[in-house]
């Protein structure tokens, strides 16, 4: 083969008729202008993203319509709702504590969602954790058709720190498609001083409550706040919170809870193939 001799003369030339250019600049010019708009541009987004304004106006809670005449069993013994207004879905939720789950058996009962634990903050330091058994229940859940939404066990005692907690939810979200809600569970672990939440007044843990709920929000999801109640009526203002949608929990046969909730988890001792545990069972009311 003919050996191909380059011409270094004509390579400096090209790029010496490069650099003289003013067009060139001008190209190059353009291209730092606008990687620093876009730069400026998502660092804008981000922070608004991660602001927290404060509490809203105070308003009416409004109130539930869900009735008992509404309610009956399907043939797994699931409780399901149906009136002029609402129809339900039947859902679960899980978290490491189940161990492992078999998401076929799992779907083959009817299950149509899943509330899966992300994520906690520990009770000493508040650090914040991946829930061990998230990805593997993600992955089980969305192969089988089920619908996913997460929650997130809070010890926050700060709206910084309630923040940080939604970015953290949303950080480990990314590249995960779910369609259903991003939840904020608070509640106590221990019933004395040890509580890193304890001393937290009803106003804190309601901006708390609405922090995370709105960095959230900005995220793109929907989101809830969870809570039985004795918790709500003792730690939630309510009326401070009527752009905020509920999860209930309240294990009883019917629930005499006056205000709206949009899901219940009405009890934690249900039994479904596939989990080796106890599991809790929840009821979606979806508006016709």
């Amino acid at each position: 083969m003919a050996e191909v001799k380059q011409n270094p003369k004509k390579d400096k030339s090209i790029l010496r008729l490069l650099l003289t250019s003013k067009f060139f600049w001008l190209v190059i010019i353009f291209l730092l202008i606008i990687g620093i708009v876009i730069k400026v541009a998502a660092d804008m987004i981000e922070e608004a993203r991660s602001t927290y304004s404060g509490l809203p106006d105070e308003n009416g809670y409004p109130l539930s319509t869900i009735t008992d005449e509404g309610f009956s069993l399907d043939e797994n013994y699931f409780l399901v709702y149906e009136d002029d207004n609402y129809y339900s879905r039947h859902g679960i939720d899980v978290s490491e504590h189940q161990g492992y789950i078999d998401w076929d058996l799992v779907a083959e009962q009817g299950v149509e969602f899943a509330m899966i634990r992300l994520g906690y903050t520990g009770n000493d330091t508040g650090s914040k954790y991946l829930d061990a058994c998230f990805e593997d229940n993600y992955k089980g859940a969305k192969k089988n058709g089920i619908d996913v939404g997460v929650y997130y066990f809070s010890q926050a005692i700060s709206v910084e720190e309630a923040i940080s907690e939604a970015q953290f939810v949303c950080e480990n979200l990314k590249g995960k498609k779910i369609n259903m809600p991003v939840v904020f569970d608070m509640e106590p672990i221990h019933e004395n001083s040890k509580d890193r939440i304890a001393n937290l007044t009803m106003k804190e843990i309601t901006e708390i409550t609405d922090a995370f709920c709105d960095i959230v929000e900005k995220h793109g999801y929907d989101a809830l706040m969870y809570g039985n109640p004795s918790w709500i009526y003792k730690n939630l203002n309510l009326s401070l919170l009527t752009g905020r949608k509920l999860w209930l929990a309240h294990y009883v046969s019917y629930t005499q809870f006056p205000y709206e909730f949009v899901m219940w988890q009405y009890t934690d001792s249900g039994y479904i193939s596939g989990i080796g545990t106890k599991v809790d069972l929840d009821i979606q009311f979806i508006k016709k």
